[in-house]
């Protein structure tokens, strides 16, 4: 039954874990060990699996699998991006906590201690304002040590390099796309990007590392945040870039192995992405939007 906005009403109801197998099997998925794939709908559900076999359908629209479509396929389709979001994770990690330390660094440097809620070095009032009252939220809710003693000895705001631990990598990148121009340059041209480039790609960035903590998908994903890109840096030499992937995962990963030049130069970022692609050679390189003899590129070795 159709509501007035043309949406139906949801009438599925729970299966046991022995209907799911059956539902798989009358669509036509192999499944080679049922013992075994009763664990994994058991573990993970049947819901969060649909992401890695959906590519195994013939017919979406009726859920019909290609002819020797496996349950195994999509299991391995599933260690491959947890071990990828396992990998990506642990960068950009080494990514946030670097950016943070070079803003406190460069800004409180060439300016003051207390240049993050200075409202002249923001070029919007009022996303200052209401960022400043997220940051005080944050600072004033942590428990952390530092924040506690913070609170007990002083009056006033807390130093950036107090406050930056405990915001988020989102508010980082909120701050840093407020500030005025000069004081962005200040920033990205460390980093070799210009200051718009370095925005974009810092919250490209943030949305990841939000995917990989909240264990979602990273495999074969389609991100609909813009990305620019820019060849004109030292670190950066001429990619191939093919415009039809630009909106794919391998472009991310250039990002991501952009700032780790900077923040951690001898970084093993690029032969781990290698073994990993060894490792689960069933990947197709290409839903991923890697090009052809991506490997050979001087920015990968």
């Amino acid at each position: 039954m159709k509501n007035s906005n043309n949406r139906i009403d949801y009438k599925k109801e729970p299966l046991t874990y022995d209907e799911q197998l059956q539902k798989l099997k009358e669509r036509g998925l192999k499944i080679q060990n049922e013992e075994e794939a009763k664990f994994y709908l058991e573990q993970i559900s049947y819901y969060r699996l649909s992401a890695y076999w959906h590519p195994l359908l013939e017919d979406a629209e009726n859920h019909k699998f290609k002819k020797d479509s496996s349950f195994d396929t999509a299991i391995e389709y599933y260690c491959f991006d947890k071990d990828l979001r396992k990998l990506v994770f642990s960068e950009i990690e080494k990514i946030e906590i670097g950016v943070k330390a070079k803003m406190i660094y460069i800004l409180s440097s060439k300016h003051h201690r207390n240049w993050h809620i200075d409202i002249n070095n923001f070029k919007d009032v009022v996303k200052f304002e209401e960022l400043k009252k997220s940051m005080d939220k944050e600072f004033k809710r942590s428990q952390a040590d530092y924040a506690v003693n913070f609170r007990k000895k002083y009056e006033g705001d807390p130093p950036s390099w107090i406050q930056f631990e405990t915001l988020s990598f989102g508010t980082i990148s909120k701050l840093y796309e407020n500030l005025k121009k000069s004081k962005k340059l200040d920033i990205s041209t460390y980093f070799e990007l210009s200051e718009n480039v370095f925005g974009i790609w810092l919250q490209n960035i943030v949305i990841i590392r939000n995917i990989c903590a909240h264990h979602d998908r990273l495999w074969n994903r389609s991100f609909r945040h813009g990305i620019v890109y820019n060849t004109k840096t030292k670190k950066l030499p001429a990619l191939k870039i093919d415009k039809n992937q630009i909106d794919k995962l391998y472009f991310r990963l250039v990002m991501i192995r952009h700032f780790l030049f900077t923040i951690n130069p001898t970084s093993s970022f690029s032969l781990n992405i290698q073994s990993l692609l060894k490792k689960y050679k069933q990947i197709e390189l290409k839903i991923l939007g890697f090009p052809e003899n991506w490997i050979e590129q001087e920015f990968w070795k």
